[in-house]
C-alpha cells in the first residue's frame, strides 16, 4: 500500500457539492443542521390569533424585554386539528411536515412540491424526495420574494438589497440599519434584525407560518445562545470567552432585545440571539457580495456527500435547488455547510457557527500539540511504523472516511514519509513528548468521557447543554486516541532501536 496517499486532503470529492455552482463559481453554504421542532397543543387558529397579538416567539413587541415564558412559547403551535389533512401530508403524523407543505404551497409559490419535511436520521428534521430525480434535475425553486436578500452594493445580483413583503415595515432595521462597507452592521445582523421584524409579524402572513418550523431558542445549540451554566459545560475557554464577546456585542448594541445575564440564565436566549443563530447558520451566500436567508432550502440536512446544491437564476428571480446525483424517492435531500472549505471546518468552527459536532470524527482537527524541545523540532515519527501499528483493515476504512477521528490523530504527528528520510533521530523521546502533552491536557478536564457520557444522557431534553457535552467529548476523543497510538509507537520503535 503506498504511504504516500495519506497526503491527499481525504476529502474525496465529499465536499465538491457543497453548495457546488452548477457555473464554476463558488457557492457557500448555511446552516443550522436541524430544525428539531418541539410540538405544542395550540390550533393553527390560535397561532394566527397569537402573532397578531403577542408575537410568535414570546416578545411584547419590537424593542421589548423578553417575556418571562420565553423558552416555553418561543413560536407559535404547529399543530393541526385530529384527522385534518392538507396536502398529502398527514398533519396527526408529521404535523410539521404539513405545515411546511401548507406554508410552501399556499405562500412561496411551491405548488407541486416533491419534497416533504420529515424525521431524519442524520439530525432532527431533514427534506426528503417524494420522486424519484435524475443527476441535473431541479428539486424545487425557491421564489427570491420569499427570502430575505442582503446585499453590500446597490446593483449586483438582485434589483433591491431588500425583499420585504408589501405589507410590512421594518422596524429594526430601520432603527439599527446603516450598511455601507466602510462602517455600519454586517450584513449578517442587519438580516437578523430583519428576521426579528418578519417573526414579529413584519414579515406578513408568511414568515408568521414559516417561522413556526425554526428551531426554538431552547433548541439552538450555538455557544453564544447557550446559558452560562451550559455554556461553561463546553470546557473550552476560547469558545466561552468568544461566546460571551458575542453576547456582550449584542448587548450592547441592542441592549431591548438581549435579555440581561441572569434573565438569559432563567429564561433562555433573547430574540436578537435566535435571530442571528438563526442567520449565521441557515443564511446562504448567493454571488458577489450578496447573502440570502432562504427559507425550505434550509431546512436540508449537512452531508459531506450532498446528493444536491443550489444555484440562483442569472435573471435574480429564483433559487434552484439542483440534483447532484440520482435521488430516489423517499431519500433525504442533502447538502454541504462546507463545500470546498471543508479543511477549514473543525469541531469548534463547526459548533460556533452551526450548533453541532460531527460524531464520527472531523479529518479538519488537529490535535494542538505544542512545539516540542529545539532539539526535536526536526524529528519526525515513522509514517510505516503508524501504518503498520494501526493495521491495514483499520488504514483502508480510514481512508475510506469511515474512521476520520483516526485520520486527524494522525494527520497531527509529525511523521516521515520515507524510511531513508532525515529525522529518525531521536524519535522515542519526541514520542514520549507527545505523550506527555495528551496526558497532561486530559488530566486539565474536570470530567471523564466516562462522565460525559453519563451527563450526555441526562441531558436529552437539554440541546445546549447536550451540543456542549458532544463537543468536550470529541476533543477528549482526540488526545485520548493520539495517546493511545503514541503509547504504542513508543513500544515498538523502542524494540525496533534495540540491538
Amino acid at each position: 500500500m503506498a504511504l504516500r496517499v495519506l497526503q491527499q486532503p481525504l476529502l474525496g470529492g465529499c465536499c465538491a457539492g457543497r453548495s457546488i455552482p452548477l457555473d464554476g463559481g463558488r457557492f457557500r453554504h448555511r446552516g443550522s443542521c436541524h430544525p428539531g421542532i418541539a410540538v405544542s397543543s395550540k390550533s393553527r387558529t390560535q397561532c394566527r390569533a397569537t402573532s397578531k397579538q403577542e408575537n410568535p416567539l414570546g416578545f411584547r413587541s419590537a424593542g421589548s424585554k423578553v417575556l418571562s415564558n420565553l423558552t416555553r412559547c418561543t413560536r407559535p403551535a404547529v399543530t393541526v386539528d385530529a384527522g385534518i389533512q392538507r396536502g398529502t401530508m398527514d398533519a396527526t403524523a408529521n404535523p410539521e411536515g404539513a405545515l411546511f407543505e401548507e406554508t410552501a404551497n399556499n405562500y412561496a409559490g411551491l405548488q407541486d412540491l416533491q419534497i416533504e419535511l420529515r424525521p431524519s436520521a442524520v439530525h432532527g428534521k431533514g427534506l426528503f424526495a417524494r420522486q424519484d430525480f435524475k443527476k441535473g434535475d431541479v428539486i424545487m425553486s425557491i421564489p427570491i420574494e420569499a427570502c430575505l436578500v442582503m446585499r453590500r452594493h446597490p446593483v449586483e445580483l438582485f434589483t433591491n438589497s431588500w425583499r420585504a413583503p408589501e405589507d410590512g415595515t421594518w422596524k429594526q432595521v430601520e432603527l439599527g440599519f446603516v450598511y455601507h462597507a466602510e462602517h455600519g452592521l454586517p450584513w449578517d445582523l442587519v438580516c437578523a434584525l430583519a428576521l426579528v421584524d418578519a417573526a414579529m409579524g413584519d414579515g406578513g402572513a408568511f414568515y408568521g407560518e414559516y417561522q413556526s418550523l425554526l428551531p426554538a431558542t431552547d433548541e439552538i445549540q450555538v455557544p453564544f445562545c447557550m446559558r452560562e451554566s451550559h455554556l461553561k459545560e463546553i470546557q473550552n475557554q476560547t469558545i466561552v470567552d468568544g461566546a460571551r464577546a458575542q453576547k456582550e456585542r449584542l448587548r450592547t448594541l441592542f441592549p431591548e432585545l438581549m435579555p440581561s445575564l441572569e434573565e438569559e440564565e432563567v429564561e433562555g436566549p433573547g430574540l436578537l440571539q435566535w435571530a442571528y443563530a438563526c442567520v449565521r447558520s441557515r443564511a446562504f451566500f448567493l454571488g458577489g457580495s450578496t447573502f440570502g436567508y432562504i427559507p425550505f432550502l434550509d431546512m436540508a440536512n449537512h452531508s459531506e456527500r450532498p446528493n444536491a446544491a443550489y444555484a440562483p437564476r442569472e435573471d435574480g428571480t429564483y433559487i434552484d435547488v439542483i440534483a447532484l446525483a440520482a435521488v430516489s424517492a423517499e431519500d433525504e435531500m442533502t447538502i454541504s455547510y462546507t463545500g470546498d472549505d471543508a479543511a477549514a471546518y473543525t469541531s469548534q468552527r463547526l459548533l460556533v457557527q452551526y450548533g453541532f459536532t460531527l460524531e464520527q470524527g472531523n479529518v479538519a482537527d488537529r490535535i494542538p500539540f505544542e512545539a516540542p524541545a529545539p532539539h526535536l523540532q526536526t524529528v519526525r515519527l515513522s509514517l510505516a511504523l503508524i501504518q503498520g501499528l494501526v493495521g491495514d483493515e483499520a488504514w483502508i476504512g480510514m481512508m475510506a472516511r469511515k474512521d476520520d477521528e483516526l485520520y486527524a490523530v494522525i494527520k497531527s504527528l509529525p511523521l516521515r514519509e520515507e524510511e531513508d528520510e532525515a529525522g529518525g533521530e531521536g524519535e522515542v523521546e519526541l514520542a514520549n513528548a507527545l505523550l506527555s502533552q495528551c496526558t497532561a491536557a486530559l488530566a486539565m478536564y474536570p470530567t471523564s468521557e466516562e462522565e460525559d457520557d453519563a451527563a450526555l444522557e441526562q441531558a436529552a431534553d437539554l440541546p445546549p447543554l447536550a451540543g456542549a457535552i458532544r463537543y468536550r467529548r470529541s476533543e477528549k476523543r482526540l488526545w485520548r486516541r493520539g495517546a493511545a497510538l503514541l503509547q504504542r509507537y513508543i513500544i515498538a520503535a523502542s524494540k525496533q532501536e534495540q540491538p
